[in-house]
Formats: structure tokens, C-alpha cells, sequence
């Protein structure tokens, strides 16, 4: 009877303890929540956006400067108009010089504004692809060393990436995105 009772108590051992000694085989990792909360990015994203906000603002300023001369044009010319329907044609004529060169300088702002929105645009591409690249290369260096301590502490057997992770027993598998966050944020 005690052999028996052992024996139950073995078999139901393992039968209940197997599960609870291979609770997570695996782990993942939602990489792209990782990113996006990672304290790195955020000022990162930040910077980017107060450089965007400069640019745009003097965008603004340079577009502004465009309308104020495209508006004296359209008043010099509307004179000049008046002038003319007025039979006053030596005072039309004297505003054709002042017309010319609005139009000339009209030419040239609306030149400098297009380059500098060019200019400004790629460097700005360039300033972002260069930071996040960066960005990337150290939170892979963090990640991969934080994943590796995390994986050893809770013996799993591999970490993945969740959006490669369709599906699985819940007690197979262990989300470890919070634990990385919470150590490469520190």
C-alpha cells in the first residue's frame, strides 16, 4: 500500500511538476514597443522635432517675406493700372522701373526659398537617418545584453521577436518587453 501511495505520489509529481518546471521555454520580445519607449528614442524624437520646428519656422518667415513682396507687386502694378485708366501714363511709367525690380526680386526670394526648403529637407533626412542608425546600433547592443541576462535568469531556451510569434501555450512563453524596458531605461 505505501508502495503504491509512493508511486501515485511520484507519477502525480511529475504529471503536475513537469509543466511548472518548463513554465517558459521561451521568450519574446516586442521589439518595436521597445523602440518606441525606449528613453533614447524619445529625446532623439524630440531633438528631430525641435530641429523640424526651427526649419519650418524660418520656412515660415522666408514664405511670409514672399508674400509681402508678391503683395506689393500686386499693389504697384494695380496703381500703375489706375494710372493708366486714368490717361496718366508718365506716372504709370514711373512706377514700371519700381514693378521690374519687385518682380526681379520676387524672382530671386521665391529661387532662395525653394533651395533652402531642399537643402533644409535633406539635411534633415540626413540628421534623422544618421541619429537613428545610431539609436539603433545602441539599443541592439543594450537589448541584446539585457535579453541575455533575462534568458539565463529565467533559463529559456531562445527569445524571439513577438511579431514573429504566432502562437503558443501561455505558459511556454515568457514576455520579457517590460523587463527590457525597464533595464535599458535606467
Amino acid at each position: 500500500m505505501k508502495r503504491t501511495m509512493f508511486t501515485a505520489a511520484v507519477l502525480a509529481t511529475i504529471i503536475f511538476a513537469q509543466p511548472a518546471l518548463y513554465a517558459f521555454d521561451f521568450g519574446t520580445i516586442d521589439a518595436a514597443k521597445v523602440f518606441s519607449n525606449y528613453s533614447e528614442t524619445i529625446k532623439t524624437k524630440n531633438h528631430l522635432e525641435g530641429e523640424k520646428a526651427k526649419l519650418q519656422k524660418e520656412l515660415d518667415e522666408k514664405t511670409q517675406a514672399l508674400k509681402k513682396l508678391d503683395d506689393q507687386y500686386l499693389s504697384v502694378a494695380k496703381r500703375i493700372q489706375d494710372f493708366r485708366l486714368s490717361k496718366k501714363e508718365k506716372e504709370a511709367q514711373a512706377l514700371e522701373g519700381t514693378l521690374a525690380k519687385l518682380r526681379e526680386e520676387i524672382s530671386k526670394k521665391n529661387s532662395e526659398t525653394k533651395e533652402f526648403f531642399e537643402t533644409s529637407q535633406k539635411a534633415l533626412y540626413e540628421l534623422e537617418n544618421n541619429k537613428m542608425n545610431d539609436l539603433s546600433k545602441k539599443l541592439d547592443t543594450n537589448v541584446e545584453k539585457v535579453v541575455a541576462q533575462l534568458a539565463r535568469k529565467y533559463k529559456l531556451k531562445a527569445v524571439l521577436e513577438k511579431r514573429n510569434f504566432y502562437w503558443s501555450d501561455k505558459d511556454a512563453v515568457k514576455d520579457l518587453t517590460d523587463e527590457v524596458l525597464a533595464n535599458i531605461n535606467k
